[in-house]
């Protein structure tokens, strides 16, 4: 625990959804955190993270240095790598006294959110959490990722769905190369679609555990959609995938060149 407590920092956890209710506030205004939580539940893997914001508690004693050695924070893949890094920019408004950003209880330490990250998380498992400050790494956490896996629906669970307003009865996933522009298409839905089987989609249970491409600069690990891709039919997109509502991945593959 000690490797915990070398800086004045925490980390609150993964909010699914940040609502902001004074923007003009410094740092963090009345807000709405929903889903706050040091452990996440997914049903698909690679999971998109575009929705969550990473919650953390700054002692005001070091706030001001955060700006002042280019401080950020990162997320560690299981096997050590780095995932995922952003920085910490904090803008002190002029005359701003830090005494008065803090919680009414914790009156000390002051809330920061880094939103906006647009990345995969590739698997299920236990992920540090890091800050880098005066050219050392800290390990101040992890976040836990757990694989949430949906049996097969029965005949009356598709009956139920399909009965529903709005229901998802299909899904597409399509997953591409920047570089050789080599595809594969996936979906799902209450039964399969000869017509779309037509276009060159694959019935998500039919397809393979990796999609390789033609020129091998990008590859992609299907089994938790070849396992659970029909679990999007009953998901929440509020939950799981963004605060739009919608179930999006082409402009996540897209920035991330997959």
């Amino acid at each position: 625990m000690d490797q915990y407590k070398t800086i004045p920092i925490t980390f609150l956890g993964l909010a699914d959804q940040l609502i902001e209710r004074d923007e003009n506030s410094f740092p963090l205004g009345t807000s709405d955190l929903m889903g706050i939580s040091l452990v996440k539940n997914y049903s698909l893997y690679p999971a998109p993270l575009n929705h969550v914001s990473f919650i953390f508690l700054i002692h005001k004693s070091i706030i001001c240095e955060f700006n002042n050695h280019s401080a950020y924070v990162s997320l560690d893949h299981p096997n050590g790598n780095e995932l995922f890094n952003a920085n910490f920019t904090i803008e002190i408004p002029q005359g701003f006294d830090l005494g008065e950003a803090g919680y009414f209880k914790y009156p000390d330490w002051i809330p920061i959110v880094i939103s906006g990250t647009n990345f995969f998380l590739p698997q299920p498992g236990i992920y540090p959490v890091n800050v880098h400050i005066f050219n050392e790494k800290h390990k101040i956490s992890n976040i836990f990722f757990n694989y949430i896996k949906t049996p097969e629906y029965t005949a009356d669970e598709l009956y139920g769905i399909k009965s529903k307003l709005l229901s998802c009865r299909e899904a597409e996933l399509l997953i591409s190369c920047e570089e050789c522009k080599d595809t594969i298409k996936i979906y799902t839905g209450i039964q399969k679609n000869v017509k779309r089987e037509s276009t060159g989609c694959i019935w998500y249970s039919e397809i393979p555990d990796n999609f390789f491409c033609k020129c091998g600069k990008s590859s992609f690990d299907l089994r938790y959609y070849k396992e659970n891709f029909h679990s999007i039919l009953t998901a929440d997109p509020l939950k799981n995938y963004g605060s739009n509502g919608k179930t999006s991945y082409e402009r996540l593959y897209s920035h991330n060149k997959i």
